[in-house]
């Protein structure tokens, strides 16, 4: 004989199942600087103004000395490079007492990594649309990340007398999967000889004279800043570069301040950091397609 359906269910009984709140606390991964770590920064701490001047020496060329004749002298055409400071970020946040007295997790404690990583992903974000300004392209020799292509990326650099050291291939998640199916990429020891990159970013190993490092900032479709768009849809555009390819510069460094405000009853909690970013030598960067 059926007994009915007037069960004693969970939801009937919800009034009486305790729900426990844990002392843990599931954060957002942070990131960390990628593109600040392969490009160069001009040392600046400190220092006051808007603008900063550097010089630029041309190279000089040898004439043939002919007999009875004089010297020929040269007159270099000098120019300058001028790195503007014109960013300042913020990321800050405002704990009301009553917020504080009521929660067991002291809140301001959990976001102040949050900051950082914001602030971190602002000054990455800004290196990463100056790749669009790269004037030399690799399309050809595949569909995705290929062997062909870095080494098409090696010889443009190298054609350009772009020094051997500290050359830097930075790849999206999904390139990385490509270099890895690459057998000369894994078949050695790819840390060897660069214990200096280990631990700096994401860095994946070594390849015909390049340090390549992953980050997810470089998405997919985008030929500037991230989310943003403008390059073909479905196609990533990672960077092969010299460190002098992009500059920046940071004359404060991030920091991070508090101060209660009476009016809000509540504390203020500010991270800011202030600095410069600029195309430092167009030719010691490539820009390569993969679909």
């Amino acid at each position: 004989m059926p007994l009915g359906v007037n069960h004693i269910t969970p939801s009937v009984a919800a009034v009486y199942i305790p729900q426990q709140w844990r002392s843990e606390v599931r954060i957002a991964r942070q990131s960390k600087f990628v593109m600040r770590n392969v490009c160069y920064e001009l040392p600046i701490g400190g220092q006051k103004g808007n603008q900063f001047h550097i010089p630029n020496l041309s190279n000089l060329v040898a004439s043939t000395k002919l007999p009875g004749t004089p010297v020929n002298l040269l007159q270099p055409n000098e120019g300058e490079f001028i790195l503007t400071i014109d960013r300042h970020k913020e990321c800050s946040i405002l704990v009301e007492d009553i917020t504080e007295a009521q929660e067991q997790y002291y809140i301001r404690s959990k976001y102040t990594g949050q900051m950082g990583s914001a602030l971190a992903n602002a000054l990455d974000d800004d290196l990463v649309f100056l790749r669009s300004l790269f004037t030399q392209t690799i399309s050809a020799g595949g569909v995705g990340m290929t062997e062909a292509k870095i080494l098409t990326a090696k010889q443009t650099l190298d054609e350009a007398d772009v020094p051997y050291e500290n050359r830097m291939l930075v790849v999206p998640p999904a390139v990385e999967n490509d270099l890895l199916s690459i057998n000369r990429f894994v078949a050695a020891d790819i840390r060897t000889g660069v214990p200096d990159m280990i631990g700096m970013g994401k860095f994946i190993g070594r390849i015909h004279g390049f340090s390549a490092m992953m980050t997810n900032r470089l998405k997919a479709g985008d030929n500037a800043k991230p989310g943003t768009g403008g390059g073909a849809a479905n196609t990533y555009y990672s960077v092969a570069c010299h460190a002098e390819a992009l500059i920046y510069g940071m004359p404060k460094e991030m920091e991070l301040q508090s101060q209660y405000k009476l009016e809000y009853l509540g504390t203020l909690v500010v991270s800011n950091e202030i600095y410069g970013v600029g195309q430092y030598r167009n030719d010691h960067g490539v820009v390569i397609l993969s679909v």
